[in-house]
């Protein structure tokens, strides 16, 4: 499908909005999705492009924490490991259903999504000792490669879920959390590519032109992250995670 220029502007501011919400909390692909397909991509199409701007934004996210001083332990690496494992089966998933499938298995994801969250209001609580040891840390494990699951087949909210793992059953402050999370998705990213790109499913015209807005837009968001503190991270995943919600009602129903 070619690509105008007006559609590379669309993506591109689109693509700033999505990386600034990306990295401060997630949710930025239930937006570069539906807007890749309104711009003419077919859904299992949009799914994959949306990832190289996705790609892009955490390298220069994970670059700017690693400059503020940020690095990887092992608890992380345990969960990129699960992730990326988790993310194999997601991504062959996507690969493998057709457009309808594709549009159902969505709107119903979308909905299950919505009653989770509104029916577990539970707000992302302060940090009062991180817990990375023993069950915690088998628990969260666990839950990553479910997570990679869902990540690899359709990546809109996968950093929120991440961030709620990481808070409330390990107590991690909200700025590591969002380290941590920016990090392993840039691994499952990676992964989820390099599968897309061998089963040609890939726009890389649409998906290079929203990545120059992802990445600037990643890039404050992740400053901001970091010098607007933990409770400016929760207030913007608490709105975006309302925001999330509102649009999955509309968009199931629609």
């Amino acid at each position: 499908m070619e690509i105008t220029v007006t559609k590379i502007i669309i993506l591109l501011i689109v693509g700033l909005l999505v990386g600034f919400i990306n990295v401060i909390s997630g949710g930025g692909s239930l937006i570069s999705i539906p807007t890749m397909i309104f711009l003419g991509l077919p859904p299992n199409i949009a799914n994959a492009s949306s990832r190289v701007g996705i790609l892009f934004q955490n390298i220069v996210a994970v670059q700017v924490f690693n400059n503020k001083g940020f690095k990887n332990d092992t608890f992380t690496y345990w969960l990129s490991a699960s992730a990326l494992i988790g993310s194999i089966f997601g991504t062959f998933l996507a690969v493998k259903v057709d457009n309808d499938t594709f549009n159902i298995v969505l709107a119903i994801m979308m909905l299950v999504m919505f009653v989770l969250i509104m029916i577990n209001p539970k707000r992302f609580h302060k940090n009062t000792g991180e817990n990375i040891l023993g069950g915690r840390k088998w628990t969260s494990v666990i839950a990553f490669f479910f997570i990679g699951i869902y990540g690899g087949f359709i990546q809109a909210g996968t950093a929120i879920l991440m961030m709620a793992v990481l808070n409330l059953v390990n107590n991690l402050n909200l700025i590591k959390v969002n380290y941590m999370k920016v990090f392993v998705v840039l691994g499952m990213n990676i992964l989820s590519l390099i599968i897309f790109q061998w089963k040609g499913i890939i726009n890389w015209q649409f998906g290079l032109a929203m990545a120059v807005g992802t990445t600037i837009g990643g890039y404050y968001g992740t400053i901001f992250s970091i010098e607007k503190g933990e409770i400016w991270v929760r207030r913007i995943t608490m709105a975006t995670i309302l925001a999330m919600a509102i649009k999955l009602l509309v968009d199931y129903f629609s």
